[in-house]
């Protein structure tokens, strides 16, 4: 993936010849595992490059074992880069090199996108809203993963409506607040069968 502004060029990218024991080495400015992977104990871990190319260019390396990097995994802002590790977003401060990170999940998320003065992510198990803060507003599950391998219109978003379709082929369309308008009265049903259980 590469995005840029008028300041920064970003690309970001699988370091494929790393990993099976071998860490990064000095062709990168910073090393950074936010998951404190031991490499030693491990057989193969793999290496998100992050290469800043601005009046200073610079290389930054993040260890880890599973993670997406399809072409909507970041976004650039001014001197901000926020990128999707994992079940996290690490924020770099492009500026300092200096690196945050913000827990927004339990599980694998794939994609990242501006929605609603605030941002949207795509995750394997669930579907998550944040504010502008990087603070979980909502978070949204189905009832199978997000992930379908015969389609390719798994997420999107129109006109201010999240669609996503899990493995089952099961259509869910999110409103701005988590709402979902397909399967409201399923979810209302199963909630009153539940509290008529609990009754008994």
């Amino acid at each position: 993936m590469t995005i840029f502004n008028k300041t920064y060029k970003i690309k970001i990218y699988r370091d494929d010849e790393l990993g099976m024991g071998s860490l990064p080495g000095l062709q990168y400015d910073r090393i950074y595992n936010p998951y404190n992977i031991d490499t030693n104990d491990i057989d193969y871990f793999s290496v998100l490059s992050v290469d800043i190319d601005s009046e200073k260019n610079s290389k930054i390396a993040f260890i880890g074992i599973l993670f997406s990097t399809g072409k909507d995994i970041a976004i650039l802002k001014n001197d901000k880069l926020f990128v999707l590790f994992f079940s996290m977003i690490i924020e770099i401060d492009l500026h300092t090199l200096d690196i945050f990170t913000h827990d927004i999940a339990e599980y694998q998320c794939f994609s990242i996108y501006e929605f609603d003065s605030g941002y949207i992510i795509h995750g394997e198990m669930e579907i998550v809203k944040l504010n502008k803060n990087l603070e979980v507003e909502w978070s949204e599950m189905g009832a199978d993963i997000f992930v379908n391998p015969d389609r390719d219109d798994v997420f999107r978003i129109e006109n201010d409506m999240i669609h996503v379709i899990d493995w089952d082929g099961r259509k869910y369309v999110f409103d701005k607040d988590g709402n979902d308008g397909l399967n409201h009265f399923y979810k209302l049903r199963k909630s009153i069968d539940n509290n008529m259980q609990l009754s008994d």
